[in-house]
C-alpha cells in the first residue's frame, strides 16, 4: 500500500481537527441551552437576576422545583400527556401493524398508489387543518374531550409508523407464517405468533417515533383542550407564565427540566435501537 507523503498527511490531520471543531460546535450549539435551562433551574431567583450571569450556581437550590408542585397541578398534567400518549402509541402500533401487513403480504390494483397516497396527509402543514378539525370536534361535542387530540395524534403518526412496518415485513420469509397456517393456524393467528414477534424492533421504532410526536405537540392540544384540568404539558408550560409571570425564570426552566425529562431517558436507553432499527427497515423495504 502506498504510503501518503508529508503534504498529504498534513491535509489528512488538518482535516480530522477541522471535523472535530465543527463536531464539538454542533455538540456545544445542541447542550448548551438544556445546560442553561438546567443550570436556571437550580438557582435561586436573585441569582437568575445577577449580573454578570453565573455559569455555575453558587447556592444550588431545589425551590423551583418544590415551587413547581405546589403550585401547579403538575402530576395531573404529566399524567394527562401520559393518559394521551399511551392511547396514541397503542392505537397506532395496532392498526399500523395490521396495515402495514396487508400491504406487504397482499397484492391488489393500486397498492403502490394507496402507498403513496397515505404520505399526503404529511405533505399538508398541521396548521392548515387546525380550522376544519376545530369545526367538526365542536359539531360533535368534542372539544375540551381527549378524542380531540389523541385522532388527530394517530392520524398524523400512523403513515410513518405504517412504512416503517412495511420494511420489516417485507425482509420476513412468508414461509414462515404459510407454516404456521399449514399447521392450522389462521392467519391472524400466524400473524400475532410468528409476525409480530420477529418485527417487534420495528414496532419499537414506529412506538417511540409516535412516543415523540404526541409528547410533545402544542398546536392541536392548545386548540382543542386549551384550559383547565385537562391540560397535557407543552400547553402547561406555555401557561406556565400565566400562573408564575415572566420574572420568575427559575420555576420556568424547572417545569422546563420536568416536562423534557422523559424524553431524554427515553432517548438515552433507546437511542442505538431507534438507529439500528430504522436503517433496518429501510434497507429492507
Amino acid at each position: 500500500m502506498r504510503e501518503l507523503g508529508p503534504d498529504k498527511r498534513k491535509k489528512v490531520r488538518a482535516g480530522s481537527v477541522l471535523l472535530y471543531v465543527i463536531t464539538l460546535l454542533l455538540v456545544f450549539w445542541a447542550i448548551a441551552p438544556f445546560f442553561w435551562t438546567l443550570n436556571s433551574a437550580v438557582k435561586s431567583l436573585a441569582e437568575v437576576y445577577r449580573t454578570p450571569p453565573t455559569f455555575i450556581p453558587m447556592e444550588p437550590t431545589l425551590g423551583n422545583f418544590a415551587l413547581i408542585f405546589d403550585r401547579l397541578p403538575f402530576v395531573r398534567f404529566f399524567m394527562n400527556s401520559v393518559f394521551v400518549t399511551t392511547v396514541t402509541i397503542v392505537c397506532t402500533v395496532v392498526l399500523s401493524v395490521l396495515t402495514a401487513y396487508a400491504f406487504s403480504r397482499f397484492r391488489f390494483p393500486f397498492r403502490h398508489l394507496l402507498l403513496i397516497g397515505i404520505l399526503v396527509p404529511r405533505i399538508i402543514p398541521s396548521i392548515t387543518r387546525v380550522i376544519p378539525l376545530y369545526q367538526i370536534f365542536q359539531d360533535l361535542n368534542l372539544l375540551d374531550n381527549y378524542l380531540s387530540i389523541i385522532l388527530p395524534y394517530i392520524a398524523d403518526a400512523l403513515p410513518i409508523a405504517v412504512w416503517i412496518l412495511i420494511g420489516f415485513f417485507d425482509g420476513i420469509p412468508k414461509e414462515l407464517e404459510e407454516s404456521a397456517m399449514v399447521d392450522g393456524a389462521s392467519r391472524l393467528t400466524a400473524l400475532r405468533k410468528v409476525i409480530v414477534p420477529l418485527a417487534t424492533p420495528g414496532m419499537v421504532s414506529a412506538a417511540l417515533f409516535t412516543f415523540l410526536r404526541a409528547w410533545n405537540e402544542f398546536v392541536l392540544a392548545f386548540t382543542f383542550v386549551g384550559r383547565g384540568r385537562m391540560l397535557t404539558l407543552p400547553v402547561a408550560h406555555y401557561r406556565v407564565f400565566e400562573f408564575f409571570g415572566v420574572r420568575q425564570w427559575g420555576a420556568i426552566n424547572a417545569f422546563t427540566i420536568l416536562a423534557v425529562a422523559p424524553i431524554i431517558v427515553f432517548f438515552l436507553v433507546f437511542e442505538r435501537h431507534i438507529s439500528k432499527t430504522l436503517v433496518a427497515g429501510a434497507v429492507k423495504g
